[in-house]
């Protein structure tokens, strides 16, 4: 069956994001020292908002409901998603990629990547990632990769800026 294509810029929207995002985590996860793993850092970033992407392809109206809800209310994703939905992406993410025996870093990091990071350098690479595209900065993060962003932003400078937006 498929989503209906009315729900497809939301897909696109999604695959875009997650793809900016993903890039920008591979490159903060090459140079962490004491990390080193872009490639761990890209794809637990491009998974991350799995659970979005449930949600859409389940029940398409009411992430629909949640998306105007933010936008009308002026509220974060995350809080429009939680009166909505009462159980966040991130944790409907980390079951999908537990169910799916994905390794439990990537799954941990997918389950925090709005809550603390319990000092956890791939949680803190993902949450660094979607604090520089500035996807919905309102979203909760733990408070640790605040002064992280304007460095990291320094540090990768003009590479910020060429990785294309989404449309």
């Amino acid at each position: 069956k498929g989503i209906d294509r009315k729900y497809t810029h939301f897909v696109e929207e999604m695959w875009n994001t997650s793809l900016r995002r993903a890039a920008i985590a591979k490159m903060i996860g090459e140079q962490w020292t004491g990390f080193n793993n872009g490639h761990l850092s890209y794809v637990t970033s491009l998974l991350q908002d799995i659970g979005y992407a449930v949600r859409l392809s389940s029940e398409p109206e009411k992430y629909l409901e949640f998306m105007d809800l933010s936008k009308v209310e002026g509220i974060s994703k995350y809080e429009a998603e939680m009166r909505v939905f009462t159980i966040p992406h991130d944790e409907v993410g980390a079951a999908l990629l537990e169910y799916w025996n994905f390794p439990k870093e990537i799954v941990s990091a997918v389950a925090r990547h709005h809550r603390s990071a319990e000092d956890n350098t791939l949680s803190l690479i993902v949450q660094l990632a979607e604090a520089l595209t500035c996807d919905d900065p309102s979203n909760p993060h733990d408070p640790a990769i605040d002064p992280l962003v304007a460095e990291w932003q320094g540090r990768l400078g003009e590479k910020l800026s060429a990785i294309p937006q989404p449309a």
